[in-house]
Order: structure tokens, then sequence, then C-alpha cells
């Protein structure tokens, strides 16, 4: 890499001659050199960016002043005003006192806001990272050895690191790879392409920062035009920034006079039978949204029209209802210089890579065949409807207990009971219960028992608000209840709502739409050959050994250890650390294992 001066003459046409990665000549035709204006120079100091802006003795009278404004991710460093009538050089420098690492844009404007140059400055601040230690006090890359990584972080702000341990003979480091550094830094806030970018922050000599600026005189910065911002002309943002899951639906079929302030009303049932009550409002066209849902797996929402007396409205309309899920994901489209770019891999590589895939593949072929398994006799205690409950709505100190449960479905009584302690009434000894509605109170040996509903502390009206229909079980616990506040002397009463099934036979005959949620979180899979398992008999061909993307570490945890198994057939191990910490500063560590 290097660069030449060059002072054009006015109208000729120039052309840069040069050799592609394939030794093949190629030629580019540069700009015209015009024979008025300006030139910026900028030079990255110690203490800031000095600049130069030059004008032709012809630009005189056209460019009698300019703006020299630089910005940093969309925040304002630096505008100054600088007069070209007397003479036409101006210089100066752009303080950088406290300026985090990253690209920094210069512009050159008129005096009527028309930008004229521009060049970008890669600031090198040395404090856009933090050290973290990679130790490794027990190895082994024989076949299913036990490994035991050391991470140490000796500052004291929380942080969180990403931890990869994969075979560096199919996942070496190749000299297109970027790092966390290169790209939060570098490639991600300019265009175009960066042959090798992890080694401009690999050394701060002065030659690799030398080579920084080549790039960044050969790199365009567009990430807007500054005609269309001093013009109020903004993209359109197509995809928005999302507020988590949004339900987003159509009425098809009714007016919109039928439509006119109509409601729906709609309860979304999750798979672990938690429901929510939702109020819809429907515009003009029939269209609605419900933002800020968050669940996983598919949900089931049933939906009415409010006020909807016969089901009129609801018998006439078609109910569309999606997700805002993007359907499916933009066709791929290279670049026509892609092919230049692409890394031509050490055939050694590729082999290794297709020998694992093969072993992987012919492994997950052999877990599919049917196996014929030894008779196994298996003797159970049934479980009483009680237990099963017990076990299915209950946790903590509520679950079991020395007391009385009352499950509502097996009890005629239930249904025609106006409360929950209408119900109870007479029914646990000791417990005294006098009043009606609201009014009731209830004492057991001199205490008053506490009310709790799904395990939530309440209070009476709470309790007496909640309607029989969608009570599954009461629990009683005579005193003292430990699980109580206060030690719970007067015992205590825990209604439990139904969920699941249970409560969806409360909304039958509502139509309902399948709403698909986010993707279940699902661990990654590391064995632990230190325990005998049968199913660890298979071949072991996994080419990625370790995998965690949440190490936090803080004042109180700075060291962490974790352990994990190599595979068959793995000599050559690759760790590697990335991660940020809560200022915003960077790490990279990493360490080959043989």
């Amino acid at each position: 890499m290097g660069y030449f001066p060059i002072i054009p003459e006015p109208g000729e046409q120039y052309k840069a001659v040069w050799k592609d990665q394939g030794g093949k000549v190629q030629q580019t035709n540069l700009p015209v050199a015009k024979k008025s204006g300006i030139v910026l120079e900028t030079k990255k100091v110690p203490n800031g960016i000095t600049f130069a802006v030059r004008r032709t003795d012809e630009a005189a009278r056209d460019i009698p002043a300019v703006y020299i404004v630089a910005q940093m991710q969309q925040q304002l460093l630096y505008r100054a005003k600088a007069s070209l009538q007397k003479n036409p050089i101006v210089s100066g420098m752009i303080p950088l006192q406290n300026i985090p690492a990253g690209i920094v844009q210069v512009t050159i404007f008129t005096e009527d806001e028309k930008p004229l140059a521009e060049r970008i400055v890669f600031v090198n601040t040395p404090d856009y990272y933090f050290i973290t230690d990679l130790n490794v006090p027990l190895k082994s890359v024989e076949r299913r050895g036990r490994n035991v990584i050391q991470i140490d972080v000796p500052d004291t702000i929380a942080c969180n690191l990403s931890l990869s341990i994969t075979d560096a003979g199919t996942n070496p480091q190749e000299p297109g790879d970027n790092d966390i550094f290169s790209q939060v830094l570098l490639t991600s806030d300019i265009k175009g392409y960066v042959h090798n970018p992890m080694y401009y922050f690999a050394s701060d000599v002065d030659s690799v920062l030398q080579h920084l600026d080549l790039v960044m005189m050969t790199n365009g910065w567009r990430r807007f035009r500054w005609e269309d911002v001093l013009a109020n002309k903004f993209p359109n943002l197509v995809h928005k920034p999302e507020d988590y899951l949004s339900i987003e639906g159509k009425v098809n079929g009714l007016t919109k006079s039928e439509l006119t302030q109509k409601e729906l009303t709609g309860i979304l049932t999750l798979d672990n039978g938690t429901q929510q009550l939702l109020s819809i409002p429907v515009a003009n066209d029939g269209r609605f949204v419900v933002p800020g849902l968050f669940f996983y797996d598919t949900a089931k929402m049933y939906y009415q029209f409010n006020n909807d007396k016969n089901k009129i409205l609801s018998s006439k309309a078609l109910v569309d209802i999606k997700n805002n899920f993007l359907p499916k994901a933009n066709a791929f489209k290279p670049l026509p210089d892609l092919a230049a770019r692409v890394l031509k891999y050490d055939t050694a590589i590729l082999s290794k890579n297709r020998f694992m895939a093969q072993k992987n593949i012919a492994q997950i072929e052999e877990d599919r065949r049917v196996q014929t398994l030894a008779s196994v006799e298996v003797i159970a205690k049934q479980k009483t409807k009680k237990e099963k409950m017990d076990e299915e709505y209950t946790g903590g100190l509520f679950r079991g207990g020395d007391g009385y449960t009352f499950i509502t479905e097996d009890d005629p009584f239930a249904n025609s009971a106006q409360s929950v302690l209408q119900y109870l009434q007479g029914k646990v000894a000791g417990l005294q219960i006098t009043g009606s509605g609201q009014q009731m109170s209830m004492s057991w040996r001199g205490g008053t028992p506490s009310l709790y509903l799904n395990e939530m502390a309440g209070d009476l009206s709470l309790v007496q608000n909640t309607p029989m229909t969608d009570v599954a079980m009461i629990k009683v616990f005579r005193p003292p209840f430990m699980g109580g506040f206060g030690g719970g002397s007067g015992g205590a009463i825990a209604v439990y709502t139904k969920k699941g099934k249970a409560a969806n036979d409360n909304i039958k005959g509502l139509d309902f739409a399948k709403i698909p949620g986010y993707t279940p979180p699902k661990q990654f899979f590391s064995p632990d050959y230190s325990k005998l398992d049968a199913a660890q008999s298979a071949g072991d061909f996994r080419t990625t050994l370790y995998w965690n993307p949440f190490v936090m570490t803080d004042a109180s945890n700075r060291r962490i250890l974790f352990t994990f198994y190599n595979n068959d057939i793995s000599k050559k191990l690759r760790v590697v650390i990335e991660g940020v910490n809560m200022e915003g500063k960077l790490t990279r560590i990493e360490k080959i294992i043989e």
C-alpha cells in the first residue's frame, strides 16, 4: 500500500492502471480535473486532526468563504467558518480531546450549505479496549479429553463476553475475517470492501496507522447525502424498529359504517396456560395492531366484537391475523466483484470440513434407525387428581402441606357459589366466615387468614371478585402458614385460577387465530464425558466444542472457569473471546490449544 502526489491539469482525463488479485491488468478512469474549486487535505496528529483548504485562483469570486464541519456517529464535533478572499489557503486543527475511537467525517461547505469536499479520518484513541486474560490450567487434545478454561477480567466494570472453542483445522483464522474491533470501529461504518480488516487493529505502529489512513482515502463514506439532509429529505423506513412482537390484522366483509368505533376483545392464550385480555381498537378501514407482546412458540388469540348482539358482526366478518415477522428473507444479490473477494481456502481445510460433515451426517442417519429395546417392567403408583393439580399449579411453600384442597371441577356446589368465601363456608373446621359479599370477614384460631391469588398476596376484594367459573383449585392452610408474611399466624387461603385446557373451556365457541411467537432459546450442547452414559457411545465429530455468548463478569465475579471436552479426532483447538463492557469498551483475545 502507498500513495503519491499528483497535480492534475484542468480538463485532462487521467486513468489508473492496476492489477487485480488474479494478476490481470485493469484500468479505471479518474474524474476529470475541474478548472475551478477547492482541495481538502487532512492529517491525524496526537491532539486532533489538522486540515488545509486550498482554492484555485478561478474560485476566488465563487467561493469567498467555507464552513468546515466534522461529525462522528451523527454527533457534531467541530464547526468553523473560514475566509478565502485574501488568502487561497486556510488551515486549522480539529481538537479531539475525550473523543472515542472511530471514523470522523470532515466536510467543506459553501456559505449557502452546498458540500464541496469530504474526507474521512480514523481516530485511533487507545482507550477503546480493555484487557482480558485467558489461561488453560488443564488441557488435553486426546480423544474426549477434559479441558478447563480460566477467564480473568482485571477491570471491575460489568461486561459481557462471548466464548467460542472450535476445531482449528476446520475454522482457522483467515485474512478476510472481521473481529469485534474491526467490525464495530471500521467495516460497519464505511462503504466498500476492506481487505484483511483485522490487520489495522493488530498493532499501533506508525506503518499500520498509515495504512489505515490509506483505507480512509480509498473507501467511500456515504451513509447519507448532505444534499438530502439539508433539504430535509430522509429515507423511508419500510421496516421500523420493532416494539417486540406485534399482532397485525384486518377485518374484511364489513362496511365503514359497521366498523366505526368498533373494538375487538381478544384473549391471548399461551402454551403454558397463561392468558392476557386485550382490548383492540379497529380503524375504519378494518385494520388493527397490538404492539409490545413477548411470547415463545405459538399462541392462540380468541376474539369477538364488543357489544355484538347475537354475534351479527362476528358472523359477517372475516378476520385476518398475523404477527409482524418478515414473511421471508430478502433474496441474496451478490455484488459484481464478489468473486474476486472470495477467499480460496486451503485444500486441507476444505478436506477436513468435508470429512467432519460426512461423519456427522452418518451419525444422524445412524440415530434415526429404529432400535428394538429389551422389555422393561415399570411399577408406579398412580397419582390422585389432587396430587396432579398440586404439582401443576403450586410451588415453593404452597406445594403439599397439611391443609385442605378443593378441586372445583369435581364439586357441583362450586358453580352455584357466588364467591370463594361463600364456597368455603362450612367446609373447613375452625374457619369462621361471616357476613356476605364484600362485607365478609374471616377468623381462624383468633387470627385472620392471609389471602393469595395464584400465590401472589391479595386482599379480600381481589379474591371475592374472582368468578368461581375461573377457579381451578383452592388450598386452605392451617395456622401457622410458614409461607405467609409475619409468620401466617391465621393460616392462609390460596386461590388458583384455571390455565391451559381448563381455561380454554371458558372461551369455547369464539373464533381464534394461531400466532407464531419467538423461537425458544436452546442450550448449546456440550457433553460431559466424566459421567457414564450409554447415549455417549456414538462418535463425536463436533467442530464447535463449546460456545457461550453470555459470560457475565463484574466487580465481585472477575474470574470464571469453564470445563469442556474434546471430540474424537481434533488435535488443535482455537479459543476466541470477544466482548464489551458497560462503558462501551471492547476486548478480544485468541489462543490455540494443541
